[in-house]
């Protein structure tokens, strides 16, 4: 790329139309103010719409002129392609809010001038120098992602060569096609493990001090016989078990039944010879049909009398002896009743102390056995627990050889990148001081001293090495910005096209064509 042409309307300093032209070594001098930097500001706001530092929202404010309607900075650009050198307008346009983009005449976006001009951080890390060292030192992790994208890429196999055996046979095993996102999901899958090892080591702990028995295992075999001992007790008990004692009344009951017998059948006679009609003189006996004589039938009735007398004493004393029996059987009755109750009150006694018993027994037996349940659970955690622990040690150690593949990358790419420089240097990792472990990471160095801890000049030598790197390792041809020149006495020419602008006190804007 060549720049040869610049317009400047209403930008910064430039109220009216100021015109630039450019050859490949150009000198720009004018005193403080005079609109040295408006140059480089102007071709950056034109290609980008952005500030030297790469902002581009809410810089328009700054970089107007105050005292006009519109902005417009025109910049005429040669690109060369296959020995073929092309001429291109870029022009950019502001009035009010609305911005318009033109390329020959021909209304463009912003994608159509970075496809011809390239990405805005590259041309800004080229053109102006101090852009890409402020940028590492900053932002290392950009400046070192927009520097590997740009580098050609290593055969993975003559990388994967240099590593130890184990790291070999790991990475093989890898999907490499992208290390970083390899890097990132095993870093995602430890992370998971890690969570899950802790959650595991909690339980275990909560296991180890809740599973311990405070008795020795054949009590509690002891103690589980025990129970089904109880139960088989109280079951028997419920379903039947001893009866209660009663008294026998049957013989009782018999014998008041044969007093009941004989009682009807002595009144039965009783009221049978009452029956019989009073014998009278000449009645006729009716067994034996004798004659009665007056005497004999007073005779008869007398008989008849004391018979009677006779059943009569007989049947009271079979009521009393019936009475008597009666009340035996009452008594004994009651005698049974009492027995019952008595006998089912001591068996309720028995079944409720028995319960209780065994409700003590296997709630001591519940607690028993989830303790052995949890020593079930502590042995299997335990197991879970190396398991896990073996799977993140070899994710660890795929991480590890994945770092390694990727730093013996960097390591190779940082020989290929500082092949290109000389007193500038690039490192893409560093060595940890206490282990010794080399980690990635993006550092500028010049004269073996950090870019932010340079002097103004050095900045400006070191940025200018960075600019012809960036421009060698991308195959392009960026011109390069250098301003505050006259702080820098002398410096490694740029192979590109590029500027020089100093100050030269009190003196107007002007610039000059050297080469």
């Amino acid at each position: 790329m060549k720049i040869v042409y610049a317009e400047i309307s209403g930008f910064k300093l430039h109220k009216n139309k100021r015109s630039f032209d450019f050859g490949q070594i150009n000198h720009i001098s004018g005193g403080n103010g005079k609109g040295k930097t408006t140059i480089a500001e102007a071709i950056t706001w034109c290609f980008y719409g952005c500030d030297l530092a790469g902002n581009t929202k809410g810089v328009f404010d700054r970089l107007k002129n105050p005292s006009t309607k519109e902005t417009k900075v025109v910049v005429g650009v040669e690109l060369s392609k296959d020995g073929v050198s092309t001429r291109f307008n870029f022009c950019r346009i502001r009035k009010g809010k609305t911005t318009e983009l033109f390329i020959n005449g021909h209304e463009a976006k912003q994608v159509d001038f970075d496809a011809l001009l390239g990405r805005m951080e590259l041309f800004l890390s080229i053109f102006v120098p101090g852009y890409f060292g402020n940028m590492a030192a900053l932002e290392p992790t950009k400046a070192r992602n927009m520097l590997v994208a740009m580098m050609p890429e290593l055969d993975h196999a003559e990388v994967i060569a240099k590593l130890n055996e184990d790291d070999q046979a790991r990475i093989e095993k890898i999907d490499m096609i992208n290390p970083e996102s390899t890097l990132r999901n095993l870093r995602s899958e430890i992370k998971e493990l890690e969570t899950s090892l802790e959650n595991i080591q909690g339980k275990i702990e909560y296991l180890r001090i809740n599973s311990m028995l405070d008795i020795p295992m054949k009590v509690f075999e002891d103690d589980e016989r025990k129970l089904q001992t109880l139960k088989k007790q109280l079951s028997d008990l419920m379903e039947g078990g001893s009866q209660p004692f009663q008294h026998n009344l049957q013989p009782l009951q018999e014998k008041k039944a044969q007093l009941r017998a004989r009682y009807d059948e002595r009144k039965a006679e009783f009221m049978r010879i009452k029956s019989l009609p009073l014998p009278q003189v000449g009645d006729k006996c009716p067994e034996c049909g004798h004659e009665f004589s007056a005497d004999e039938a007073v005779a008869e009735l007398d008989k008849r009398r004391a018979k009677l007398v006779a059943i009569q004493q007989e049947c009271e004393a079979l009521k009393e002896e019936g009475h008597a029996l009666n009340e035996e059987i009452m008594r004994l009755s009651n005698e049974n009743t009492n027995f019952i109750a008595e006998f089912y009150k001591e068996k309720g006694k028995k079944m409720q102390a028995l319960q209780a018993e065994i409700e003590k027994l296997q709630s001591l037996q519940a607690e028993r056995k989830s303790k052995l349940k949890m020593a079930e659970d502590l042995s299997l955690q335990y197991k879970i627990c190396d398991e896990t622990v073996a799977e993140r040690d070899e994710k660890l150690a795929d991480m590890q050889a994945v770092r390694n593949f990727m730093l013996q990358y960097a390591e190779t790419q940082v020989e290929f990148v500082n092949s290109f420089l000389n007193k500038a240097e690039i490192r893409l990792f560093k060595y940890a001081q206490t282990t010794g472990e080399m980690t990635l990471d993006f550092t500028i160095l010049y004269n073996g001293t950090e870019y932010k801890s340079l002097s103004t000049s050095e900045k400006i030598r070191c940025s200018i090495e960075l600019a012809g790197l960036l421009n060698r390792v991308k195959g392009i041809s960026y011109p390069v910005y250098i301003d505050n020149a006259e702080s820098v006495e002398e410096f490694d020419e740029p192979q590109t096209q590029y500027f020089v602008a100093t100050v030269v006190k009190r003196a107007p804007l002007k610039t000059e064509i050297v080469a």
